[in-house]
């Protein structure tokens, strides 16, 4: 048991340290970059998000990636903070501006805003919010029904159970928004252009006939991968295959 303690306590402390690293290398990346010195404020955020991930990181990656001239890292680490929240006013206007500077113009296929609010609804931020909801509720539910038949109102205990097998539905529900952004969170299918130049093929070998040319920056969705090669879906609906170290998964 004392043992026990001993590695405990030796764990929360490596956590405590951790987190003051952690702390103390974003500080000197926000100070390099308040300084003028973004390419030094870039190398510093990317060595900390290639450990960590929070908003506020990613987004101050992409803010010193796009000062330094970086392009393809600035929209992937913008994709990256966008992932955790889609919704932030500062990062989609640094995103649109970053946009801007593509070569790339693809124009995205019509989705009647369906898939951008389940990606708000399911982005990384809400999964706390969705798991709590879960947990409240189940026990709401539980706890309404065991309480229905402590009463001797015949038509109060049916209500009362009635509204405990209705809570318990719902948390249902929302237990599959949970599981929805909990697999949200793992899938990674988007993937940014890194290259300042790439040939796409209609198959994956370099000896296949040119399908189009991609720039840095342009953001992809990866459909699937075979001996180095990924297969990339546009925004428009175009697809083709471009080599693996051609992009990076956001």
């Amino acid at each position: 048991m004392k043992k026990l303690a001993i590695i405990l306590l030796f764990s929360m402390a490596h956590l405590l340290l951790n987190a003051s690293d952690w702390k103390a290398t974003f500080a000197e990346g926000n100070a390099f970059y308040e300084q003028g010195d973004y390419e030094q404020a870039y190398t510093t955020f990317k060595g900390l998000s290639d450990a960590y991930s929070s908003f506020e990181l990613y987004f101050n990656t992409g803010n010193a990636a796009y000062k330094s001239n970086r392009l393809g890292e600035a929209i992937l680490y913008y994709q990256r903070a966008k992932k955790i929240n889609p919704t932030n006013e500062d990062l989609l206007t640094n995103l649109d501006i970053a946009n801007a500077k593509v070569k790339d113009r693809i124009e995205e296929l019509p989705n009647l805003g369906v898939e951008d609010a389940w990606g708000i609804a399911t982005a990384s931020k809400q999964l706390n919010f969705w798991s709590w909801l879960t947990i409240i509720l189940t026990f709401l539910g539980l706890g309404l029904i065991a309480g229905s038949f402590w009463i001797k109102r015949h038509n109060l205990r049916k209500s009362l159970f009635g509204v405990g097998v209705t809570t318990l539905v719902i948390s249902f529900g929302v237990y599959g928004m949970s599981r929805a952004t909990f697999n949200n969170v793992l899938k990674n299918t988007s993937a940014v252009i890194l290259s300042p130049k790439v040939e796409v093929k209609i198959g994956p070998n370099t000896e296949e006939q040119n399908a189009f040319l991609l720039h840095e920056g342009t953001t992809v969705k990866i459909l699937q991968r075979i001996d180095g090669w990924v297969e990339i879906k546009l925004a428009n609906g175009n697809v083709g295959w471009v080599q693996t170290s051609a992009v990076e998964l956001v």
